[in-house]
């Protein structure tokens, strides 16, 4: 459990880091001065339907708050459609 003065550390740090102002215009935000690599893989088809398996119905598979049932019907179909 997380004591006191530790709670209030971290709501402090937290305000801190959500309270920080935004830029108004894009164009502000200095661009980058080196190349930084994209990492991807290309996912096979029975990958997908693996882990398409392994969703349980009536739970969320992430912070986006999709149905496993909606994400399951998508990828059902898009996998079949290849």
């Amino acid at each position: 459990m997380m004591n006191h003065r530790r709670r209030g550390e971290l709501s402090t740090y937290m305000s801190v880091l959500l309270n920080k102002p935004v830029h108004a215009n894009p164009s502000e935000i200095p661009p980058t001065t080196k190349d930084m690599p994209i990492k991807y893989c290309t996912l096979q088809m029975e990958e997908i339907r693996s882990a398409n398996k392994q969703l349980k119905k009536g739970k969320y598979a992430g912070p986006d708050s999709i149905p496993a049932e909606a994400l399951k019907a998508y990828v059902k179909t898009s996998v079949d459609l290849h």
